[in-house]
């Protein structure tokens, strides 16, 4: 008896199906396929998150107060906890799967089966673990977007308490910083308010050595007043004073402290304020309470300085060229508005200028009032508060 053989060509070997399509092991291919779709998948997910977080720029959760939470613990820092156990759970699922597929390579239904079944199970976890994540850390009562009390942030206290801070739309910026400086500095540098200056008080001993009286009593004075304020004592002594309270005066510390040999003698030093100018003798037994009461002084003093300023450039005004007059003094202009938004669109376009806010505190005006702009009826008996927009 014959036997006849048949010999598939090339293509019926490639793509025919069989054991070897394309000539590779089943397991080889398998493994192309998870790296293939692992990277589409990835890639899909990276591309996603670049343009959500382009397009909600202004509400993506900030990475410090979502990541820090942990389910159950709210109130112990835990960086990275959960999102670790996540990614072992991912890893565990991705495990779980590739044995599921060696053991269906190996024709083991039971093994496939279970898992599958841990497969499915690690899905489901990190599946919901990604939504508790986003209800309680990203949009729930500790959610670093909105939380249900309103609030954006949450922190936690010594305590350690979940605790809602008070919050501004004022932040603090440049513009802030700048502020400060155009209110109250003057030629010789800045001029700070002793309750925002990080160095409150600079002592500078006239001494040649440190081991000069006057660098040791200097020292002691510093110990005194640095328990209750921020205190700098400037000992290089290969510089002579003159250049050391230039150096100060630049840098707006509120109160300078000499103390040289004759100031020891008579038990004293000098106390230079920085918004004045003024120097005053204070006995050294007295330097902590006397100092304490000189800062309250100047601060009030800048704080009174800066609302007569403000004051001064505060301006009414009732119609449209009297408001264009005033506005382009500079200051703040306070005048009646309807609140549209097209009609400030054109106030901005005209004079660049544009309403800064509806103060709560503004007295409330009899009668019926009009825009100062457009003549339609205001919402408010109050005046809106405008100044140049630059």
């Amino acid at each position: 008896m014959g036997a006849t053989v048949t010999t598939a060509n090339n293509e019926e070997k490639t793509w025919g199906g069989g054991n070897e399509p394309l000539a590779a092991s089943y397991g080889k291919l398998m493994m192309w396929f998870f790296i293939v779709s692992d990277a589409l998948t990835f890639s899909g997910f990276l591309a996603a998150y670049g343009f959500s977080r382009f397009k909600f720029i202004d509400t993506w959760p900030l990475a410090d107060e979502v990541f820090t939470h942990f389910p159950f613990m709210h109130g112990v820092s835990a960086p990275m906890y959960y999102v670790a156990l996540m990614t072992f759970i991912l890893i565990f699922s991705s495990v779980t799967m590739v044995l599921a597929v060696d053991a269906g390579h190996h024709l083991n239904k039971a093994k496939v089966a279970f898992y599958m079944f841990l497969t499915i199970i690690g899905g489901l976890i990190f599946v919901g673990s990604q939504a508790w994540e986003w209800k309680n850390f990203i949009h729930g009562e500790y959610g670093a977007i909105e939380t249900k009390g309103g609030s954006v942030i949450q922190f936690v206290d010594k305590d350690e308490k979940v605790k809602n801070p008070f919050q501004t739309s004022w932040g603090v910026s440049t513009r802030l910083i700048g502020g400060l400086i155009m209110m109250h500095s003057d030629d010789k540098g800045l001029v700070l308010p002793p309750k925002i200056a990080p160095i409150q008080i600079v002592i500078v001993p006239i001494a040649n050595t440190k081991d000069d009286k006057a660098f040791i009593e200097a020292i002691k004075i510093k110990d005194i007043l640095s328990q209750n304020f921020s205190v700098k004592l400037d000992d290089r002594v290969d510089l002579r004073p003159g250049e050391k309270y230039y150096e100060w005066e630049k840098k707006g510390v509120p109160i300078r402290i000499d103390i040289g040999p004759k100031d020891i003698e008579k038990k004293q030093c000098i106390l230079t304020r920085r918004d004045t100018g003024e120097k005053e003798i204070c006995e050294l037994d007295n330097i902590e309470e006397y100092t304490k009461k000189l800062l309250d002084k100047i601060q009030y003093n800048l704080y009174n300085l800066a609302l007569e300023r403000r004051e001064k450039t505060n301006t009414k005004a009732d119609n449209w060229e009297e408001f264009k007059t005033k506005i382009q003094n500079g200051g703040y202009v306070f005048a009646h508005f309807c609140g549209d938004k097209e009609c400030e669109k054109k106030m901005k376009d005209e004079i660049k200028v544009v309403s800064r806010c509806l103060p709560f505190e503004t007295e409330a005006e009899d009668g019926e009032h009009y825009c100062i702009h457009c003549g339609k009826k205001s919402p408010t008996n109050k005046r809106w508060v405008f100044a140049k927009s630059y």
